[in-house]
């Protein structure tokens, strides 16, 4: 039952209809109609009834006003008509009368009627006026459910569907039965369809469509709906290459499924050294040889038993060769010792050398770990290829020349003697050595010679006074490296005056 006690614009969707939509336009009959004590019967007792005129067929009677004087024992007025009660109260329980906009139709057929209650007996003075209008009669819209299909949902992703609806008196409210699939929920005001699904189905549900008409109308419809299994998909279509000897961890990736998913070997092998982890996807470990490019199929499998397979190949590539660095040797001397150690780059593992053609100077040897080394006994030029090879049999090689010389030694044993004014050349000579040689003298020579350092020889004209016989020491130095040789002689010039 509905207390008014002021102008409501619509009261369901027809007195919208009628009175709220400009658009909508009716033919208006004035109305009004008053009852007092005199055309009832009942009010003898504490119930007063007072009915009014049917509502013609074909009409609708739409009540603007309701004015009333009633005993002031007398405090509420009730509208009856079409199976619904409207409750109409006096501003103040002392007052005698009322005079109420309302909003309240009667269909056609219907007797509006006034019912007052009192304490008491007494109504002497009971008049009821009705004001309001008479409009043709809108046929209730039948309440329908106009969404034909479902769309299809996929488990584990996410999931939303509208149902819409048209006729009968807004608000609506929704209702399924059965139950949605699990994960699923349906706003009962809004007819939304959400969630995300946990699981495959394929149910027919009823939906139940209840409007709010003065008379509710209900409308019910049977929908597919459907929950396919989420679709499973290997996404990994190419694996990044391998290095023998150094580490490998790559993930293998899919789509969808449901729970958690299974990784396998189907067919083929995995490179020697990797596996597959079958809980997360990853293949992983150190490669070994044989290097090369392996083929096989993997399978991953969901919870609920759907399955993907996907050809892969994998292709392990030796790790970088070994490169000799070692381009030239430094000299060596006869009879004095040598020690020099080849240089390389890359490779895996031990590296271990040779010579592969030629051979070393006398006396000297290679080591496996690159170190040449010994005393040379035989002057010359020795020219050899060396080889190093790595853990995988890896290997370079280098073309290297080796210069062995004689012992350096200044051979010259006496000066010819100088005469003052008179020009002087003459030429120091050694033996062995790695040329070029540097030769230098102390103390310095007398005025008027000079030491050439590149060749040996002594030019110049001794001027005068430089006479008498004078020792110097005589130095000379080869190119020999890392340690050059260095022999000192002493010799005398004697210069005539």
């Amino acid at each position: 039952m509905t207390f008014i006690t002021m102008r409501m614009c619509a009261i369901g969707a027809f007195v919208m209809q009628l009175f709220c939509l400009s658009a909508f336009a009716q033919t208006l009959e004035p109305y009004q109609a008053s009852r007092s004590i005199a055309d009832s019967t009942a009010c003898p007792s504490a119930q007063c009834t007072l009915d009014f005129p049917v509502v013609p067929s074909g009409k609708r009677l739409v009540l603007d006003s309701v004015s009333a004087q009633l005993g002031l024992a007398s405090d509420v007025l009730v509208l009856e008509g079409n199976g619904v009660s409207y409750y109409v109260t006096k501003s103040h329980p002392n007052l005698g009368y009322l005079t109420v906009p309302v909003t309240v139709y009667f269909d056609a057929g219907n007797t509006p009627r006034a019912r007052i209650s009192s304490t008491t007996n007494q109504h002497t003075s009971l008049i009821v006026t009705l004001v309001g209008h008479l409009v043709p009669q809108v046929s209730a819209v039948l309440l329908s459910i106009t969404t034909n299909v479902l769309p299809q949902g996929v488990v584990g992703q996410a999931f939303s569907a509208q149902l819409m609806a048209t006729g009968g008196t807004g608000p609506y409210t929704w209702a399924a039965s059965p139950p949605l699939p699990t994960g699923l929920s349906l706003d009962v005001s809004s007819g939304v369809i959400s969630g995300v699904p946990i699981g495959s189905s394929n149910q027919m549900l009823t939906f139940t469509l209840t409007d709010q008409s003065p008379t509710p109308q209900t409308a019910n419809k049977a929908l597919q709906l459907i929950i396919a299994p989420s679709t499973l998909i290997i996404t990994t279509t190419s694996l990044p290459l391998g290095m023998v000897g150094q580490p490998y961890n790559h993930t293998l990736q899919a789509t969808g499924g449901t729970g958690a998913l299974t990784w396998s070997i189907t067919a083929g092998i995995l490179p020697a050294g990797l596996t597959l982890n079958a809980t997360t996807g990853a293949i992983s470990g150190t490669p070994i040889m044989p290097a090369g490019t392996s083929s096989f199929t993997v399978q991953v499998q969901d919870a609920g038993g759907l399955s993907d397979t996907q050809l892969l190949s994998m292709t392990i590539n030796l790790p970088n060769p070994p490169q000799i660095a070692t381009t030239t040797l430094p000299g060596g001397t006869v009879g004095q010792p040598y020690s020099q150690t080849l240089h390389a780059t890359g490779g895996v593992g031990v590296l271990t050398w040779s010579v592969t053609t030629g051979s070393l100077p006398a006396g000297l040897t290679l080591s496996s770990s690159g170190t040449i080394s010994g005393t040379p006994t035989t002057p010359g030029t020795s020219n050899f290829t060396v080889r190093v090879v790595d853990t995988f049999n890896q290997s370079d090689t280098q073309s290297l020349p080796l210069a062995i010389s004689t012992v350096l030694a200044i051979t010259t044993t006496s000066l010819p003697n100088a005469k003052e004014g008179q020009a002087y050349s003459t030429i120091l000579q050694s033996s062995g050595g790695v040329p070029p040689l540097t030769w230098s003298v102390t103390p310095p020579l007398p005025n008027g010679l000079n030491l050439n350092p590149a060749t040996g020889q002594i030019t110049g004209t001794p001027v005068a006074g430089a006479q008498g016989a004078q020792t110097f020491l005589f130095t000379v130095q080869d190119s020999t490296t890392p340690t050059p040789q260095v022999v000192h002689k002493p010799l005398t010039l004697v210069i005539a005056p």
